[in-house]
């Protein structure tokens, strides 16, 4: 079992990636982003749970309102992504006796 990634929304954006089943980046995921600006802020934080084709990927909330569209845009456009979505943290709601 992989250890839960430890994240800082505090400091930092996380952009999920859905690939494609025949996506070439399955390999090596982090070579997901061009080299190119605005993407070059972007780092790879590994794959999202058990899940092999959903990479997560962060960037320091200092650039990511100036560069969001660009990066959304970029990575959407690629051929092997199927889907590019801002992680959300939420509040986990533990049940309670009465809520079964």
């Amino acid at each position: 079992m992989t250890a839960p990634l430890v994240l800082d929304y505090a400091s930092h954006q996380y952009i999920a990636v859905t690939l494609q089943a025949s996506s070439r980046f399955f390999q090596e995921p982090a070579n997901l982003p061009p080299s190119q600006p605005p993407l070059l802020s972007l780092t790879y934080v590994g794959p999202v749970g058990s899940l092999p084709d959903v990479q997560l990927f962060s960037i320091p909330k200092s650039t990511f309102e100036t560069v969001k569209d660009q990066v959304f845009a970029t990575l959407g456009d690629m051929p092997d992504v199927t889907s590019v979505n801002l992680q959300v943290p939420k509040q986990r709601v533990k049940r309670g006796g009465d809520d079964l």
